[in-house]
């Protein structure tokens, strides 16, 4: 008898998942965290950074970047030392060198060849630029 699966991998997915959407809903309604609740998810993103860095984790570690350089205010900088653009063209590289398409503004990440889901509205407009609606920022 071989190992047995493990579901874990799953499991992660689904928590992730329920908790992209509620933000995503709260963003799209214009509410979002108070200032101790960013504050907290900044050090949780940059520990994902880290943790996805540890256990080699490239898809992971783009999407802590993308969502450290979409809620850094401009000139600040993470813990980890980084400003908004460079987390941003981090997050950029991490989804391209895994084959995921580069999310517009305010879309969740998806791996290429994954369907587009039709929203019936705008977001179903691809652009490379992540961020905050209306950030210019260079690509790398």
């Amino acid at each position: 008898m071989g190992p047995r699966p493990s579901f874990t991998q799953y499991a992660l997915e689904a928590h992730a998942g329920a908790s992209e959407v509620c933000l995503a809903h709260l963003e799209a309604n214009g509410e979002g965290p108070d200032r101790e609740e960013l504050r907290a998810a900044k050090r949780l993103w940059v520990r994902a950074v880290r943790e996805a860095d540890r256990l080699g984790m490239p898809y992971e570690r783009a999407c802590a970047h993308h969502e450290l350089g979409r809620h850094l205010e401009p000139g600040e900088r993470s813990a980890l030392g980084l400003d908004q653009a460079t987390h941003l063209a981090r997050a950029i590289a991490g989804y391209e060198a895994v084959g995921a398409v580069v999310p517009s503004a305010g879309a969740p990440p998806r791996r290429a060849g994954q369907r587009e889901p039709d929203r019936g509205r705008r977001d179903a407009e691809a652009t490379t630029v992540i961020g905050r609606p209306g950030t210019d920022l260079p690509q790398p």
